[in-house]
């Protein structure tokens, strides 16, 4: 069955993509570069406000922040 699992790599190439840093970045969520981060380097998963206002300050679907992956029933 699959299921969607956020993927820490995509967040960090869409910053990059679009050369923000991460104080910038973290300037325009609302939250601090540590933070940001920590969801880069798959430490926390950011919540759905998050996940919305980081699709937000990166002109990128949400959706482009996961990954399909298998789950066992």
């Amino acid at each position: 069955m699959p299921a969607l699992k956020f993927n820490p790599t995509a967040l960090r190439r869409a910053r990059n993509e679009r050369g923000l840093g991460l104080r910038r970045l973290a300037a325009q969520t609302g939250r601090s570069p540590a933070v940001i981060c920590k969801y880069e380097l798959g430490y926390c998963v950011p919540s759905a406000v998050a996940l919305a206002e980081l699709a937000h300050a990166l002109a990128t679907p949400m959706d482009a922040f996961f990954e399909r992956v298998e789950v066992g029933e």
